[in-house]
């Protein structure tokens, strides 16, 4: 009978250890949640939550994501025309862990396994998307053109990253902002209100282009006090020459570029130099001015949005933005949002100091 009694305890406690152990393992386990997201083409996708695997084929997406603070879940993908300075600025293992793939290539992609892809909603019927949605592979299509829609894909973001409240603070913090500039300029008078080429140079294309219709650039000079010389093209990126930009006759210019190696400064340069430029108002008046560009130009909708809006107003109105100093809300910006120092970052352009 003892023999017994004593394999019997040693059966209870190999039993017990077996039940420790099942315990420990559950622990440790993550819990999975299904996150479903309705894109811009009205599709819904179900993503694994939480996103460990991010694969962007659109640029303006990438400094997003590291503004939610998820930047190194970025497995592929490259800010707009590859200029990442910022982004390296603030995660200097970005470029070693996000591979620079081509967003057509399935099996590189699909090699990554990603949670989810990011890509322009422009594509949508491009071959390569189907084919990875065939795959399993949830393909979520953004358009990020207008203020309206930035906000919605801030939106997106806050539910894939689970971080719906903080996508929240941030919608908070630009219509704040924008209030603020839409309450000085309401007293601006149309007279009062200069003509603004907003004037783009496109490196791969040696070309320039200026916003037309209801494309960001305009809205944003419209928002900040201006009057933009192309609203009345066919929305999107415009071609334009030097007789075009004369026949508008601009009191004020905006260039903007979306490299380090050839960016809004140097642009700027190029036509006050430009013997064909200098009889524009806007040059005669030396009133040609370099959008602030820091590895991510501040006109397109992101990150920088605010900054952009601030500065803009400011090139047209300094009188009404003394109080406002871009530098100091630049700085503030960045050590808010990116935990990176102004002094980290290569920032060029003008009345930012």
């Amino acid at each position: 009978m003892r023999t017994y009694l004593v394999l019997f305890s040693i059966l209870l406690v190999f039993l017990a250890g077996c039940i420790s152990t099942e315990s420990k393992v559950e622990d440790t386990t993550t819990a999975v949640t299904l996150v479903s997201v309705t894109d811009f083409t009205g599709e819904t996708s179900t993503i694994n939550s939480p996103v460990e695997r991010v694969v962007s084929n659109y640029g303006l997406i990438p400094p997003i994501i590291y503004l939610f603070g998820e930047g190194d879940k970025i497995v592929a993908g490259r800010g707009v025309m590859g200029a990442d300075e910022f982004i390296d600025a603030v995660d200097p293992e970005f470029k070693t862990r996000s591979k620079d793939i081509k967003s057509d290539n399935v099996e590189e992609i699909k090699s990554l396994n990603p949670d989810v892809i990011f890509a322009p909603s422009w594509g949508s019927q491009q071959g390569q998307y189907p084919q990875l949605k065939g795959l399993g592979i949830p393909v979520v299509f953004i358009d990020i053109e207008t203020a309206s829609n930035y906000y919605k894909t801030l939106e997106m973001m806050g539910e894939v990253f689970q971080k719906e409240a903080y996508a929240q603070e941030l919608i908070d913090y630009y219509n704040q902002s924008t209030n603020d500039v839409l309450k000085r300029t309401a007293s601006i008078s149309e007279n009062e209100k200069p003509r603004v080429l907003f004037l783009v140079y496109d490196q791969k294309k040696n070309s320039y282009w200026t916003p037309g219709g209801e494309f960001y650039q305009n809205n944003l000079i419209t928002m900040a006090g201006g009057k933009t010389v192309s609203s009345d093209l066919p929305t999107g990126k415009a071609q334009i020459n030097v007789e075009q930009a004369a026949s508008w006759n601009p009191d004020i210019i905006i260039t903007s570029a979306h490299t380090m190696e050839y960016p809004s400064t140097k642009v700027k340069e190029d036509v006050l130099n430009d013997d064909g430029w200098k009889e524009i108002n806007a040059v005669k008046n030396g009133n040609v001015y370099a959008m602030p560009f820091d590895g991510e130009s501040w006109d397109t909708l992101g990150p920088k949005y605010v900054l952009g809006l601030y500065w803009t107003a400011k090139t047209l109105h300094p009188d009404m933005y003394t109080d406002v100093d871009i530098l100091k809300l630049t700085s503030s910006e960045y050590e808010r949002f990116f935990n990176v120092s102004i002094d980290e970052v290569t920032l060029v352009g003008d009345n930012i100091e």
